[in-house]
């Protein structure tokens, strides 16, 4: 199972990423653990995250994916990851003005982050 814990504070302090990126994952588990994280609440940061990436990695429904990404960015405007996360969502939907937007965004919070450099090169040459 996604979660063993029974409580959404246990869901919500859960190191998320290793169970995001497993690949027995439960999708329909992990979308309900955190949609019931963000009911109590609504501005946890890792599950908006973890909400865009499993909608946009493994189900690939971009439109949701965008919508919890801007939601994370919108609680945490420094959150170079969602902006990187959100520009791969605009891309693989062809929006490459907004892709580009969002790449630059995490570039200006991590001057170094190589992933957003590289998505930058791939919508702009």
């Amino acid at each position: 199972f996604f979660f063993k814990q029974k409580t959404a504070y246990e869901i919500s302090t859960r190191d998320w990423s290793s169970d995001v990126c497993s690949s027995d994952l439960d999708f329909d588990k992990a979308i309900q653990d955190y949609t019931s994280c963000l009911e109590i609440n609504p501005n946890d940061l890792r599950a908006h995250f973890a909400l865009g990436f499993v909608h946009y990695e493994y189900l690939k429904i971009y439109d949701v994916a965008i919508k919890h990404y801007t939601d994370a960015l919108n609680i945490d405007g420094n959150y170079a990851e969602a902006a990187y996360n959100r520009g791969l969502c605009y891309e693989a939907l062809g929006n490459i003005t907004a892709a580009a937007a969002d790449y630059n965004k995490a570039l200006m919070v991590r001057k170094d982050y190589q992933a957003a450099k590289e998505g930058l090169n791939r919508v702009t040459h």
